[in-house]
């Protein structure tokens, strides 16, 4: 019994988020975040990341896709989700250039 609590609460804690747009190379991206404010990760194509900031406007985390370094900042405001490649060379300097914005919404809000 106890199990099965623990499961379902554990289960209730994450938020469902489904984000949408196109990336600068116009791209569609579509992905579904699962949001875990208590344990502080965030989930993307069952990959685990630890928010490196969370408060009442945004949730931020990092991860490496090919070697290269991506910053994600989610926001609590607009609902949108930045994508930003870290240290891309541009003009032969090292520059944080954004690679998508996307609008996302939590599941349960979806029109349809």
């Amino acid at each position: 019994f106890v199990m099965a609590v623990l499961t379902m609460s554990i289960g209730l804690v994450a938020d469902d988020i489904i984000c949408m747009g196109n990336s600068n190379t116009n791209q569609l991206i579509q992905i579904e975040v699962k949001l875990d404010k208590k344990l502080g990760t965030v989930e993307l194509e069952s990959q685990k990341y630890e928010l490196s900031l969370s408060n009442d406007y945004m949730h931020v985390w990092q991860n490496t896709i090919d070697k290269q370094l991506y910053t994600n900042s989610l926001s609590r405001i607009d609902g949108s989700l930045t994508v930003i490649a870290e240290g891309v060379i541009v003009n032969e300097k090292p520059q944080p250039v954004v690679r998508a914005i996307l609008q996302c919404s939590a599941r349960d809000d979806l029109h349809f």
